[in-house]
């Protein structure tokens, strides 16, 4: 069974688009509209059920690769990010398709001597925002953000929810806690 799910931001293509190019209106002219792009993605829910979601990307937003969920560009917003215990967050990773990507908020010095978690990505918090476009993840991959404590993750998730990312999780106690868990650290 193929649902099709549709949202405020999201248009849904039916099949037949007779070849126009997008923007052309049947006369020929040239729709006043912006123009977009979509993004379609196959996922089974809870109960198996294929669901083909089709996501509407105007022009002006797309440098921003993640579309924004409810609550999402409010940072504030209940749910934005979710704290995630150490060996909790061990145990989904292993099991995660496609991969947790994985952001190390640190300096370059904690990464090299304190270690890092396995395919982390150092984005030190201070240049987090202005990098955030070049963090490539998938609109379903779930983002972990760590450092050395919580405070300086959650400051980094908190910029990462005001841009929409919708699957942010950082790393309780961070990766001292981590450590303490007995859990792998590369580079120590």
């Amino acid at each position: 069974m193929r649902a099709v799910v549709l949202a405020a931001t999201m248009v849904v293509l039916l099949g037949g688009c007779g070849g126009d190019a997008p923007g052309a209106r049947a006369g020929g002219a040239a729709d006043s509209a912006p123009r977009f792009e979509a993004d379609t993605q196959l996922v089974r829910d809870s109960l198996g059920n294929e669901l083909m979601i089709i996501s509407k990307r105007t022009a002006h937003l797309l440098p921003r690769e993640l579309r924004a969920r409810a609550g999402a560009g409010d940072p504030d917003a209940p749910d934005a990010w979710r704290v995630v215990d150490p060996r909790t967050a061990r145990s989904l990773m292993q099991s995660a398709r496609p991969p947790w990507y994985v952001i190390d908020v640190r300096d370059s010095r904690g990464y090299v001597t304190r270690g890092h978690l396995a395919n982390a990505a150092l984005v030190p918090l201070e240049v987090l925002e202005d990098n955030v476009t070049d963090l490539h993840v998938r609109t379903d991959q779930i983002v972990l953000v760590y450092a050395d404590d919580e405070a300086r993750a959650t400051a980094a998730a908190k910029i990462l929810a005001g841009y929409g990312f919708p699957h942010l999780r950082v790393l309780g106690g961070g990766l001292e806690a981590w450590a303490r868990e007995g859990l792998p650290v590369e580079g120590r």
